[in-house]
């Protein structure tokens, strides 16, 4: 069996994670903030890059 690509194997999850962000986005019990970026979620298909701000340069002293 040949292996998925990894981009292709991205791809896949998305449209696998898409129902449970709607879901999320439509959720009342969650803060509004946090309904607001599953529907970021749902409209551009895609989590948001988090590495610029987990590997930000440290700021000199």
């Amino acid at each position: 069996m040949a292996a998925v690509a990894p981009h292709r194997a991205a791809v896949l999850a998305r449209r696998a994670l898409r129902p449970e962000w709607e879901q999320a986005a439509a959720l009342p019990a969650l803060a509004e903030r946090w309904r607001a970026t599953f529907r970021k979620r749902v409209d551009a298909g895609r989590v948001e890059d988090w590495e610029p701000r987990l590997c930000a340069p440290a700021s000199a002293p």
